[in-house]
């Protein structure tokens, strides 16, 4: 096949196409009209030898085996040339006035995020931060794709093959008590000491540690003895102090926030899972030099609030 009567400027518009599993996405994502785009696909038909790459459904395109065996060669011959095009040499922290956008969607902006913003102040100080809690997880992806999210910070894999995903901190769950508990002094002893004392939960089991499923088991265990549920994680701190209602958060959290509200930490007295989350990243971005320092801050924190015997 000669190239040279091959407009090159299809397979970009494959790509999108394929990744978003929409003409009207990947419009959007590209700047086009949505008839360029439908044109476009027309146009890569006949390179396929009229073999059909895509197919309508209600919910939106079906890839077929054709542009199944195509993709992944395409997407890599376009990752070589970004990688190649991008000016490794032209980020400078320091020098940069870029906005970064985070998605932490496990309750730990306040954890993370303060981290991530404390190292950008001391080495990039023209950068700005944007810190985001977006659900569903389809709806990161799709940000990821379009390069309107730079990264996710998530509770659980996201269910997309295309994504570079890595662990990144693992959680030890915990309780928090008021400094001065009327009941609680060294530690909880048993279940049974446990199940004696009420709680304050989010309402909402997407956020915070009940995103993980093995620790809803955990929760339901004492929901029965919850009083108060509130809207966001950061509230938890601030009734406990307050109070004598127990609450489960990470032992990071709970180290970070006991010297600003009095509260103390104690280890559950039954088996808990240690939680899993991830850094996720659209693989188009590996070779850019400024969203690869962004995954190295991220890494350095991870190691500083993941266990000593642990890595991210």
């Amino acid at each position: 096949m000669n190239l040279r009567g091959i407009d090159l400027n299809l397979l970009t518009i494959f790509e999108a196409v394929y990744e978003e599993r929409s003409q009207v996405r990947a419009a959007q994502r590209l700047g086009m009209t949505q008839p360029a785009i439908s044109n476009a696909l027309s146009r890569l038909r006949y390179l396929a030898g009229g073999d059909r790459l895509f197919q309508g459904r209600a919910k939106g395109l079906v890839t077929t085996s054709k542009a199944d065996d195509w993709y992944e060669g395409v997407h890599a011959a376009l990752d070589v040339i970004r990688g190649q095009l991008a000016d490794h040499d032209a980020f400078e922290p320091a020098a940069s006035h870029r906005t970064f956008s985070v998605n932490i969607s496990f309750g730990s902006g306040s954890l993370v995020g303060l981290r991530l913003f404390r190292r950008f102040r001391e080495a990039a100080p023209n950068i700005r931060l944007v810190i985001r809690d977006i659900d569903p997880g389809d709806e990161i992806t799709r940000l990821l794709r379009t390069h309107r999210l730079d990264l996710a910070l998530h509770h659980a894999r996201l269910n997309d093959t295309l994504l570079e995903q890595t662990n990144f901190i693992r959680f030890q769950p915990v309780l928090i008590a008021r400094q001065n508990h009327p009941r609680i002094d060294s530690a909880l002893n048993s279940a049974e000491h446990l199940l004696e004392e009420e709680f304050v939960i989010v309402h909402d089991d997407s956020k915070g540690l009940a995103q993980n499923a093995a620790m809803r088991p955990i929760i339901d265990m004492f929901r029965h003895r919850v009083m108060l549920e509130v809207p966001t994680v950061i509230m938890l701190p601030l009734v406990v102090s307050q109070t004598d209602l127990l609450a489960l958060t990470s032992r990071q959290m709970a180290e970070q926030i006991a010297p600003l509200f009095g509260v103390r930490c104690y280890e559950l007295p039954i088996p808990v899972p240690v939680v899993e989350t991830y850094l996720i990243w659209h693989p188009s971005r590996k070779n850019d030099p400024a969203h690869r320092w962004l995954r190295q801050q991220c890494i350095a924190i991870a190691e500083e609030l993941n266990p000593p015997d642990d890595t991210p």
